[in-house]
């Protein structure tokens, strides 16, 4: 793969992930009736009290503000070539370290595999290809070590 398409495939692979990180400001602003559905959805009976609104709305507000960021990059990644592979390697450890943990508690302490378990390994997994996918595309191009 030349730099050049390398380049373009970067640029375009940051601006779909960081655009689909963006919307999760709807969870933001959306009506608690709708965080509640979706709670009951994935674990029925649980209760969404103060804490739960406030940790969900948190991380879809973390979400949204990671997702300008990847954007940011996106623009120009030899600018951000530093951020963009501490970013990518927090993405690569993070997951793999969540992945660990969930599949060591669904073997040892006997974790309910529920549509919660299968979400959560799927959303871990989505960022471990997605920060190896960085890596790889930015090794391909070059981009300096500031």
């Amino acid at each position: 793969m030349t730099p050049e398409k390398a380049s373009r495939i970067l640029c375009i692979w940051l601006r779909i992930v960081a655009g689909s990180m963006m919307l999760a400001l709807i969870a933001v602003v959306m009506p608690t009736s709708w965080l509640e559905a979706a709670v009951n959805a994935l674990e029925p009976g649980a209760r969404v009290d103060l804490l739960t609104q406030y940790l969900s709305r948190g991380a879809s507000m973390a979400y949204f503000v990671v997702g300008g960021v990847f954007w940011i990059f996106a623009g120009d990644p030899r600018k951000y070539a530093g951020p963009l592979r501490f970013a990518m390697n927090c993405y690569v450890v993070g997951c793999t370290i969540g992945l660990m943990v969930m599949l060591i508690s669904k073997f040892t302490a006997g974790t309910e595999t529920t549509w919660l378990f299968y979400g959560i390994l799927f959303d871990m997994a989505c960022g471990l290809a997605f920060g190896l996918s960085i890596l790889y595309l930015s090794r391909q191009v070059n981009l300096s070590r500031n």
